[in-house]
C-alpha cells in the first residue's frame, strides 16, 4: 500500500505484470481457506474458480435455475448464464451422438463409402449406431 506505483489506477495498470506476479505468489503460498480469510480480512473482492463438479452442486446456482436439464435427458449441464429477462438463453438439445456427421463430413471431403467403413473398421473414427 505504500508503493507509490500502485497508489493510483494508472499506476496499477502500469504495473499489472508485478500486480499478478505478487497475487500468484501470495495464492500460490497459501491454501484455500488463508487466502479466502485474506481477501475477506481486506475487503478484497475474490471468488475462487470452481471445477465443472463445484458448479454442478453449488447451493446458489442450483438455486438461480443456473443447472438445467434437456427433456428426458438425465444429463445435468450448465445453461446460459446470465439469463436475461427480454432475451433469455435455452438449452434446446445436448449435441448429437458422437459419429453422427462423421460419414457426412468425411463424404464432403472426398472419401467414399468404402473408406470410411475401412476408417470406421479400424477404429481411426467412429460412427453413429446403424451408420454405415
Amino acid at each position: 500500500a505504500d508503493d507509490p506505483r500502485f497508489t493510483t489506477m494508472a499506476g496499477i495498470s502500469a504495473n499489472m505484470g508485478e500486480v499478478f506476479d505478487h497475487l500468484n505468489a501470495f495464492i500460490t503460498a497459501r491454501n484455500f481457506d488463508a487466502v479466502k480469510e485474506a481477501f475477506e480480512a481486506a475487503d478484497a473482492v475474490a471468488a475462487p474458480v470452481l471445477s465443472v463438479e463445484d458448479i454442478l452442486e453449488h447451493p446458489q446456482i442450483a438455486h438461480r435455475g443456473d443447472i438445467v436439464a434437456v427433456g428426458d435427458e438425465e444429463t445435468r449441464i450448465i445453461g446460459p448464464v446470465p439469463q436475461l429477462g427480454d432475451t433469455p438463453g435455452a438449452v434446446r438439445w445436448l449435441g448429437r451422438a458422437p459419429g453422427a456427421d462423421t460419414a457426412a463430413i468425411l463424404g464432403e471431403l472426398g472419401y467414399d463409402a468404402a473408406s470410411i467403413q475401412t476408417l470406421a473398421d479400424s477404429g481411426i473414427i467412429a460412427l453413429e449406431e446403424g451408420q454405415t
